[in-house]
């Protein structure tokens, strides 16, 4: 697990692999303290610096570690994160012989329209938008030159 030194960029997916940890091995996180105690060993730089006095209080301790996790979720998750990743989403477009291959182009959008909170439904139609209506032409041609021995 990797530890968290308040980049907001890598905040998600840091919490997501906490959350995963503490899934995987329930026998070791058994109690609420010990949950405490392992985020904080995860924390650096700013990040832990902002949780720390509290965590060290004997007056006003977090309760659990969920009050933990809110802190840092107020402090470091980006609300406008959705917005973000719909202006990328927003950019990326497919230019067939000059750009990567379909497939990669196909992997990056579920990876933005997954971030972007697009509904799958709206998936096909999405991913049509940012592919360019001359591609069936373009496949066409390189089926040509492929059939006949051109593209080997």
């Amino acid at each position: 697990m990797t530890k968290f030194d308040g980049n907001e960029k890598t905040f998600d997916s840091f919490i997501q692999g906490l959350s995963d940890k503490f899934e995987e091995d329930v026998a070791i996180f058994r109690t609420e303290k010990s949950g405490r105690m392992y985020l904080m060993r995860l924390l650096e730089c700013g990040a832990a610096r902002s949780i720390e006095t509290r965590y060290m209080s004997k007056t006003r301790l977090f309760s659990c570690l969920a009050e933990m996790i809110q802190v840092l979720e107020a402090l470091y998750h980006d609300p406008n994160q959705a917005s973000a990743v719909r202006d990328e989403l927003s950019r990326l477009k497919f230019r067939p012989g000059k750009d990567k291959p379909i497939h990669q182009l196909i992997a990056e959008f579920i990876s933005l329209a997954q971030k972007a909170k697009i509904p799958e439904g709206g998936w096909k139609q999405t991913l049509w938008e940012h592919i360019p209506s001359t591609l069936d032409t373009h496949l066409l041609r390189a089926y040509w030159f492929w059939s006949r021995g051109f593209g080997s």
